[in-house]
């Protein structure tokens, strides 16, 4: 096979200013993060470059249930394909995504949650990957324990110099692109990701059934509270982060104790557990230097930390801490007035409570809205999280996510759109209804 250049021009073409000759100048296929793109003429090899103009895309966060739902109705062979085809709202949903996501308009960022939940899901994980990373253009957010370890520092100095921690919720901060998730992502894009492996899948699906159990525990105890105080459970909840010293504790603990049987020549289970300490330890390293840096004395640095996470007051000041204590004490208000089952896992609340902030909207089950929003009358206005859930969707007013795509898509500059027709043609927003189809065909 011959490989010309030519084989990277494309339409839409346009007669050419140079040679004259009709519909021969067209766009030399660009690579997505640029900031220009090229004409160049089949016959004469003119070349123009244009400039892409400086965009800030919205970021907007979407639930499993929506991909899981997304990828049934571009999968015609699912069981399930007819069921979700038949109720408009799935196909008015894509449509609409496709339309600001090729507008340059919106990003709906990817996230580790995607990655595990779809897993250890029942579609096809090649189906469903490709389907969030073709929406989210491979821009993923960190890790909800690496959200919470930098809010928590960054309040933790402040703490220690008696400052108020002024946050700010920016999505470049919590990506692991930055700036760049509000690039123009048009033409080509390279996408490195691997498919879980069977231990990965088996550890999931363990841990999984860990997190039920101990929900399912910790149902049980809720449900025999004889009075219940809301106020007090949220304040709790922000306690519970003493957690993260107790965790780190124990397994230096347990290092000393498997090191003692390797001295002892005893055979030892090197579990992962065992190997790789918990995600706090780099969390209690940072504020061990935090003081170090506020010259904190060192005798007196572990007393400062666990002064600070006996601190209710501060620590519901944390965006995330906040979010997530009331989430779980009004989960366990549910559990008070007689709710009878606890939700499957912990999963909605660590990234809803991790994400939410930094979000413009979000796209969420019904369960998760109400206890960011129904919360007991007398609930403190510091309590609340009106800040935090001005767009929030659920399946209960999906009709009002199609009118807030709508309204971004009336707000996409005039130049925008002349720039997209001049590069993908007309059509440029045609949803991909193959993506399933051709990644099947791979």
């Amino acid at each position: 096979m011959k490989i010309t250049r030519d084989m990277f021009i494309s339409g839409p073409y346009r007669d050419c200013p140079k040679c004259k000759s009709e519909n021969t100048f067209g766009v030399f296929i660009p690579i997505s993060g640029s900031s220009t793109y090229q004409r160049e003429c089949t016959e004469c090899s003119h070349e123009e470059t244009f400039p892409f103009p400086s965009i800030k895309k919205k970021v907007v966060y979407l639930d499993q249930f929506i991909l899981s739902n997304l990828t049934i109705l571009l999968d015609s062979s699912h069981p399930k394909h007819k069921k979700i085809k038949g109720d408009q709202f799935w196909t008015k949903l894509f449509e609409k995504l496709e339309y600001v996501s090729k507008s340059q308009a919106v990003i709906f960022p990817d996230s580790f949650f995607h990655k595990n939940e779809s897993a250890v899901g029942k579609i096809n994980f090649q189906y469903i990957r490709r389907l969030y990373e073709h929406l989210s253009s491979g821009k993923t957010f960190f890790p909800d324990y690496l959200i919470e370890r930098e809010q928590i520092s960054k309040h933790f100095e402040n703490w220690l110099q008696d400052k108020k921690t002024d946050f700010t919720f920016s999505p470049e901060n919590i990506s692991f692109e930055g700036d760049k998730i509000h690039e123009w992502t048009m033409g080509i894009g390279i996408s490195v990701s691997q498919t879980p492996k069977e231990d990965e899948i088996n550890d999931l699906v363990e841990r999984n059934k860990q997190s039920q159990k101990r929900l399912s525990e910790i149902w049980s105890e809720w449900k025999q509270v004889k009075e219940f105080d809301f106020i007090k459970n949220v304040r709790n909840e922000a306690l519970s982060l003493r957690f993260h010293i107790t965790n780190v504790v124990k397994f230096y603990d347990k290092q000393k104790e498997l090191m003692l049987k390797v001295a002892k020549g005893e055979k030892v289970d090197w579990t992962p557990e065992n190997i790789f300490p918990p995600t706090s330890k780099d969390l209690l390293d940072d504020l061990m230097r935090k003081c170090r840096l506020n010259n904190v004395p060192e005798p007196e640095i572990v007393q400062r930390i666990s002064d600070y996470f006996s601190d209710y007051k501060s620590l519901l000041q944390i965006p995330k801490i906040k979010i997530s204590s009331v989430m779980y004490a009004n989960l366990s208000r549910d559990a008070h007035l007689g709710k009878t089952q606890p939700p499957k896992s912990f999963v909605d609340f660590e990234f809803i409570s991790s994400f939410l902030p930094y979000c413009d909207a979000m796209f969420i089950d019904i369960e998760s809205k109400r206890l960011l929003t129904e919360l007991p009358k007398d609930t403190p206005s510091e309590l609340r999280l009106d800040e935090f859930t001005q767009n929030i969707f659920t399946l209960r007013n999906k009709d009002d996510f199609l009118t807030f795509l709508d309204s971004i898509i009336d707000s996409i500059p005039k130049e925008q759109i002349k720039i997209l027709k001049d590069v993908s043609g007309e059509n440029y927003y045609e949803p991909y209804w193959g993506l399933i189809e051709n990644e099947k065909n791979k």
